[in-house]
């Protein structure tokens, strides 16, 4: 593969899990700005992308970095709200905002803790030990599909399903001030080139600043 430290190449790891909202315009403003530069984007694991990036394999990714492993740093870029995906005769419907204890009375809809691991521990710690899980999906068009259905109601990032009346649901907020997902760029710190360097520059002028400030929780080892 190609020299990490000199990258003719940037290898960006996505994790399926984060909102990559902000994305499109990034990857258009680095092939102006340094079109020999190109940008290959790669979705993998959270925990696959944090090994990559520790081994070399990635240069740069987006993931949460709420528990980043030791060796890494990283700079929040974006933060999206949780919604509750519901079918449209839904009694949940009657909250402004849905508090967690009301959803655990339902069927869920829940991610595949293999390809969106973090999404998957957020929503379980969300909702505590949920009984009843109906199906699990690894996109959130089959999510809104089986909710328009009747299966299940779902909890997802609010721009993760589009159109949601075509898909004959409803979204509501959740009620917890805590429903939130962020997503940051991630890269390991000794592995830096000029080429990496002004591409985190670009990430930083490309997406406004977070307002609340961001201390990620380092591991002391990573567990893979």
């Amino acid at each position: 593969m190609t020299n990490p430290g000199h990258p003719s190449v940037i290898l960006l790891g996505v994790s399926p899990s984060t909102p990559i909202r902000g994305l499109a315009c990034l990857l258009a403003r680095q092939r102006a700005e340094e079109p020999d530069t190109p940008v290959l984007v790669q979705e993998a694991p959270q925990r696959i992308l944090f090994q990559g990036l520790i081994r070399g394999a990635f240069h740069v990714g987006l993931a949460d970095a709420t528990m980043l492993p030791a060796g890494l740093s990283s700079l929040p870029l974006l933060q999206e709200d949780l919604v509750v995906a519901l079918p449209r005769r839904s009694p949940l419907l009657a909250y402004a905002s849905v508090p967690a204890s009301a959803i655990r009375d339902y069927p869920l809809i829940q991610w595949c803790p293999d390809t969106h691991e973090f999404l998957y521990q957020h929503v379980s710690a969300l909702l505590g030990e949920h009984g009843s899980v109906s199906r699990t999906v690894k996109s959130s068009a089959l999510m809104a599909c089986l909710v328009g259905a009747g299966y299940g109601i779902g909890v997802a990032p609010r721009t993760s399903i589009e159109r949601p009346r075509e898909w004959g649901i409803l979204m509501r907020p959740l009620q917890e001030g805590t429903s939130s997902l962020r997503t940051s760029l991630c890269w390991q710190k000794e592995l830096q080139s000029g080429s990496v360097e002004r591409f985190i520059q670009r990430a930083c002028s490309a997406f406004p600043p977070l307002r609340q400030p961001h201390q990620p929780r380092h591991l002391d080892s990573p567990k893979f």
